[in-house]
């Protein structure tokens, strides 16, 4: 099955407007989402008191303002003690989700500053949370968007790297399309599975747009990336371990940072 001239329902025009509303949403997702949006609100105590706030609420760790000098410190349950709260603990209101996900691979928790002062906290456990779970949508839709760009400027004849089956179901949904009168091309059509299956078949061709990962990792990123879509499409429990969901997103900035450069 190869690709007509009345399979390209799509003027330029629109591909152009396409794809300045991609760059917004692009910097929206990558930028101005930030740890302001998940964090929660925390306060301080004295050092009795945050003793007693940790016990009463099961928290691990609570900030305490040292009445002699009246430095921030932080009191952790584990060793009943209260210690110096650290520059690397302790984040800008705007800092990206992604840094604050990096950072939470080796504290328990991050505080965030708001304003000059240390007003909430977050830990991983936040981070299952709806806001979260928007991003990471949003995150892999816009990388299906740059995946297909890609494929669009190989000029590949890609039909022969899809099964008959996927292929016949991008057709069925293009008809649909096009019967509705939507401006849309076959390639608009395919899923994540099958963006990955052409690029993963045709990788001397892409090999260069991702120095990332080598050919093997590439079906490896893929499957997972796959997995965590379905989960978040289906409002599911996500099976992914904590290191796994960040090397992915990690894995879909430092794609989406590389095709911006190059525009």
């Amino acid at each position: 099955m190869t690709l007509g001239k009345n399979e390209k329902w799509i003027s330029k025009a629109n591909q152009t407007q396409i794809m300045r509303q991609i760059d917004i949403l692009e910097d929206i997702f990558t930028n101005q989402i930030s740890v302001l949006n998940v964090a929660i609100p925390t306060t301080e105590a004295t050092l009795d008191e945050a003793r007693k706030i940790c016990t009463d609420n099961n928290f691990d760790v609570h900030l305490v303002r040292c009445a002699e000098n009246s430095d921030l410190k932080l009191y952790e349950r584990a060793n009943d003690k209260d210690r110096p709260l650290v520059d690397h603990e302790v984040v800008s209101e705007s800092t990206p989700i992604l840094d604050v996900m990096e950072l939470l691979l080796e504290y328990p928790q991050v505080f965030v500053k708001v304003k000059r002062n240390v007003r909430m906290i977050v830990s991983r456990a936040d981070l299952d949370s709806i806001p979260v779970r928007i991003w990471l949508f949003g995150m892999i839709s816009i990388l299906e968007v740059e995946l297909r760009n890609k494929i669009n400027n190989k000029n590949l004849s890609w039909e022969a790297s899809l099964s008959m089956g996927r292929l016949k179901y991008a057709k069925e949904l293009f008809d649909k399309k096009k019967d509705r009168n939507e401006e849309v091309d076959l390639l608009n059509c395919l899923q994540l599975v099958d963006l990955s299956t052409i690029i993963y078949r045709n990788w001397r061709s892409f090999q260069s747009d991702f120095v990332y990962v080598d050919r093997n990792s590439f079906v490896s990123v893929f499957k997972k990336l796959n997995i965590l879509r379905d989960e978040l499409a289906h409002a599911q429990k996500l099976t992914l371990d904590y290191k796994e969901l960040y090397d992915l997103m990690k894995f879909t900035r430092e794609c989406l940072s590389d095709e911006k450069a190059s525009k």
